[in-house]
Formats: C-alpha cells, sequence, structure tokens
C-alpha cells in the first residue's frame, strides 16, 4: 500500500507498506538536468529511503537511485565535510554531486519486502 502524504509529513513524499506488513517512508528528489542533488540533512532511519530521479527529457526514460538512509545520510557528510575542510562556508543545506547516487540505479532490493 502506498499513500501520498502532505504538511503532517514533511521529510516523507510516500508512506509505505510493503506486502509482509513493513512500515516505511520515501523522500523523493527528482530533475530534468544532471544538476547537484541538493537537500536538507538526510534523516536516518532503518524505515526511510530516498529516491533520486533523474528524467531524461529528450527521451523521457527515469533512472532512478534508491539509497537506504544511511548511506544518504554518510555521502552528504562525506561531501560537506570535504567541501568544508576546502573553506566552504558552513550552511545547513547541502547534499550530493549529480554521480555519486550512480552505484545505487535500480536499486529496489534494498527496500523492505
Amino acid at each position: 500500500m502506498v499513500q501520498f502524504t502532505d504538511s503532517l509529513f514533511p521529510a516523507e513524499d510516500l508512506l509505505i507498506v510493503s506486502p509482509n506488513g513493513f512500515h516505511f517512508g520515501i523522500d523523493i528528489k527528482a530533475q530534468r538536468a544532471k544538476n547537484f542533488w541538493r537537500m536538507w540533512e538526510p534523516k536516518v532511519s532503518d524505515q526511510f529511503f530516498y529516491l533520486l530521479t533523474y528524467i531524461d527529457v529528450e527521451n523521457g526514460n527515469p533512472d532512478i537511485y534508491v539509497l537506504p538512509s544511511n548511506d544518504m545520510h554518510r555521502l552528504w557528510h562525506e561531501y560537506r565535510d570535504r567541501m568544508i575542510a576546502n573553506g566552504a562556508k558552513e550552511d545547513n543545506i547541502w547534499g550530493i554531486n549529480w554521480a555519486t547516487p550512480r552505484p545505487y540505479l535500480d536499486n529496489w532490493s534494498c527496500l523492505p519486502k
């Protein structure tokens, strides 16, 4: 079962109950150009996942990167820490580079069964 969320669930775009009854949330980020994936500090929970979606406007085929929240959190912090070490100003909103999630392309198997 999938339910779209509203302002009562600002971090989750979808609330899901898997076929085995596991409840989890998904935050979806989408873009039409190969840009930086910008977001607030990722939430970490075994009940939370990220879908990064790149929609190729020329052929309409989406690339969907499926990341567990702990992986997204780690990647976000690695990028932020590297940028701060190189002199960037501290900020609350960072993200990850365009190519960073490539190993997670169609990683549907990480979602609860």
